[in-house]
């Protein structure tokens, strides 16, 4: 008898940690059965609308690049939709890479050290202060031009609204 009584109580401790496993995948369905409800509202559309975002996308999260200040290293952004959580499309899993690729990679990885290391070097020397020093007047010149001709053709095309609209009122 004691022993059924023990097994009894070990049964009933394992039902109470498995039952929040049992109510997720439950609401599991709904919530997957809401999302397609969603979805079904915009299975035409031509272009993404904000309204469209706000009620599909829950939270976007970027993250930092491996490699800070490299153009070409990779970085993590994460898409957590309504009612399903993150989602990975099969496409973006992650690969096994051939013996080419990661010896190609390699590759990458040493040039990118190598230019770090030369980096570091200028800056010890005060090279790099030096080149600072003598270009920064210009670089200043070049993205200010950039600057004004994007804010001209913005405004050519009409997406300064509020100058356009103040402009008109007046």
């Amino acid at each position: 008898m004691k022993t059924y009584g023990q097994e009894q109580e070990n049964l009933e401790s394992e039902i109470v940690k498995l039952q929040p496993t049992v109510d997720r995948y439950d609401s599991g369905g709904s919530r997957a059965a809401n999302f397609i409800k969603l979805i079904e509202r915009y299975t035409d559309f031509k272009e993404i609308t904000v309204t469209m975002l706000h009620e599909c996308i829950e939270k976007i999260v970027v993250h930092e690049r491996d490699r800070k200040g490299a153009i070409d290293s990779p970085q993590t952004i994460e898409i957590h939709f309504n009612f399903i959580g993150e989602f990975i499309p099969p496409t973006m899993k992650p690969k096994n890479p051939t013996p080419e690729e990661i010896a190609e990679h390699k590759k990458m990885l040493e040039r990118r050290a190598q230019f770090r290391r030369a980096y570091e070097q200028r800056v010890a020397s005060g090279a790099q202060k030096k080149y600072y020093e003598r270009t920064k007047y210009k670089k200043r010149a070049e993205r200010k031009a950039i600057k004004e001709n994007l804010f001209d053709e913005n405004y050519m095309l009409g997406t300064d609204v509020l100058t356009a609209a103040t402009a008109s009122n007046q």
